[in-house]
């Protein structure tokens, strides 16, 4: 199973990127369950913060609801993930520390790797991490 970071959700939903049909094409196949995937809750609220932040409330509401129907089970950010991503701060000040959580996800619920937009993540020497065409 893949743990998907917030970049492609941003982008699969309307961020302009060149990965954009790649971001689609991962959000489809896990629609039509094709593809083992998950997101944490923090993932929802960060999409969340970014679409409150832009006012497009209505947008994020809308998506958090999509969202939670297609990831049917959020992956928990607990005492043990929020110690994780402590560890993975130090070792990788370059992350920010919601990437941290992110990764931590990853880890400690032993996913495949991490598909997303950012390459930040390639640092991590502890999960695999791959663009979103590479995890079909």
């Amino acid at each position: 199973m893949w743990y998907v970071e917030t970049s492609v959700l941003a982008c699969a939903v309307g961020m302009r990127h060149p990965s954009r049909d790649d971001c689609v094409r991962l959000v489809e196949a896990v629609a039509q369950g094709s593809l083992e995937a998950a997101i944490s809750s923090e993932v929802v609220e960060e999409l969340l913060f970014v679409l409150y932040k832009r006012n497009m409330i209505d947008a994020a509401l809308q998506l958090s609801g999509h969202l939670q129907s297609l990831f049917s089970d959020l992956v928990p950010v607990t005492h043990k993930e929020l110690s994780a991503a402590c560890g993975i701060l130090e070792r990788h000040p370059e992350l920010s520390s919601r990437d941290a959580v992110h990764a931590a996800c990853a880890i400690e619920y032993q996913m495949t790797g991490i598909v997303t937009l950012d390459e930040r993540f390639e640092a991590l020497d502890s999960v695999l991490v791959v663009a979103p065409a590479r995890c079909f």
